[in-house]
């Protein structure tokens, strides 16, 4: 048994777009005790990629997480700590084989870009994404209904399908497309489960249909007729025991041996739990690279403008609905860094002291497509009214602005449904 005395903690691990982050809490009073962040070594990988690639190296996020959890064990005793949890960005996908090596591993797949991680916001997969909404539509298929009836290239199956139309031969060789979080957790624990978050609002699973058929898999193409036995299928709901920290990762890491870890769950959606929401009413905003929205509801209700909704998929007991916007900190963080000329407090102190529109500017948010209500990655930003005068605190306060008006659609969405 890991925890061997003195006060009980519970270390998270949560991996975002650019670093991960250790987290300690006290278990007794929910204090935090201790926490570390850590940069991918390798970043976001775009350069010298078709367009809308978006990939990372796996091996960074063990090497940072590593690093991030012997960095918090310097402050807490790995003995006291109880249990672990990980989040992950979602659908961030990888192909592997059945021991969880990464095909990037392999010599003759390390040049190809299909063979390493797609982050969640590689967008290539966009005619992919296309094809299924169509020949869903075309169908019926029921699962489309808990998707307000469109299909991110941000997910799993026009990820998968990407790989198999353009790198047949990586498609070929890989035993498991496995999501990001579920791979962390394999690496920690030496057991694969898949999460019922990441299942459900990426990759078209739910409690009550199971996973798309083959025979619908076949009719997108027969080239992907067995990608259904390329997916793990032993859900395990977030929060639920999916294995235990293994004598290899403890020896990397400064863990217990036996150490009880969670099954993974998505990044945006840990957030509601961890602001205590658990009830219906709260829209949660969980913000960062892009924002999140969670609303929670007892009863299932079907409309346009949530990007899925998955029953038990955030909190226990609700449908959890989901919706977003694929760029926001992305937008600040590129405008700061190549435009302003300026730190991020000089220039939103300057954006704050305006009136709203005082610059007479109009910004579109989708510089990485919309998700939510559009569910479309090929649309793009704009900002309408630049003269000669404009200013760069008037542009930024533009994408701000931006950045409201969208989550105000998202939000009319739901009230309107009720």
């Amino acid at each position: 048994m890991a925890h061997v005395g003195g006060r009980r903690y519970v270390l998270g691990l949560d991996f975002g777009t650019e670093s991960v982050r250790a987290l300690v809490v006290d278990c007794g009073n929910g204090e935090e005790a201790a926490q570390a962040t850590v940069s991918y070594g390798d970043g976001v990988i775009t350069r010298n990629l078709p367009p809308d690639f978006a990939l990372q190296n796996p091996d960074n996020y063990v090497e940072s997480s590593v690093e991030a959890v012997r960095t918090v064990l310097t402050e807490v005793p790995p003995a006291w700590i109880t249990g672990i949890g990980v989040d992950f960005t979602a659908c961030t996908m990888l192909p592997i084989l059945r021991d969880g090596t990464p095909l990037m591993h392999l010599e003759r797949f390390r040049d190809s870009p299909h063979a390493w991680v797609k982050l969640w916001k590689h967008h290539a997969a966009q005619p992919e994404a296309n094809l299924v909404t169509e020949v869903a539509r075309s169908r019926n298929e029921p699962f489309m209904k808990y998707y307000s009836g469109l299909v991110s290239s941000e997910w799993m199956l026009p990820k998968c399908w990407e790989v198999a139309r353009h790198a047949p031969e990586v498609y070929a060789a890989t035993d498991i497309f496995a999501d990001a979080g579920d791979w962390m957790v394999h690496q920690i624990t030496g057991r694969f489960t898949r999460n019922s978050c990441a299942a459900g609002y990426k990759g078209l699973w739910n409690a009550e249909l199971g996973f798309p058929s083959k025979d619908f898999l076949a009719a997108l193409d027969p080239a992907i007729r067995d990608l259904d036995d390329k997916w793990l299928k032993n859900i395990v709901p977030p929060g639920r025991r999916a294995g235990a920290v293994t004598k290899a990762f403890a020896d990397l890491s400064g863990l217990i041996e036996g150490t009880p870890v969670s099954a993974a769950t998505i990044d945006a959606h840990s957030g509601v739990a961890g602001m205590g929401v658990c009830r219906e009413g709260p829209v949660s905003l969980i913000m960062g690279t892009s924002t999140c929205h969670m609303v929670l509801s007892k009863e299932l209700r079907i409309f346009d403008g949530y990007a899925g909704v998955v029953r038990d998929g955030i909190i226990p007991g609700y449908y959890g609905y989901e919706s977003g916007q694929s760029a926001v900190g992305d937008i600040f963080g590129w405008f700061v860094k190549d435009f302003a000329g300026t730190g991020f407090d000089d220039i939103s102190a300057r954006a704050a002291a305006l009136k709203p529109g005082a610059g007479g500017l109009v910004a579109l948010d989708w510089l990485n497509g919309n998700r939510s209500v559009l569910m479309n990655a090929n649309l793009t930003g704009m900002v309408l009214g630049l003269t000669l005068d404009s200013r760069p605190e008037e542009v930024y306060r533009a994408w701000v602005e931006a950045t409201a008006f969208g989550t105000r659609k998202i939000i009319e969405a739901h009230v309107s449904a009720g």
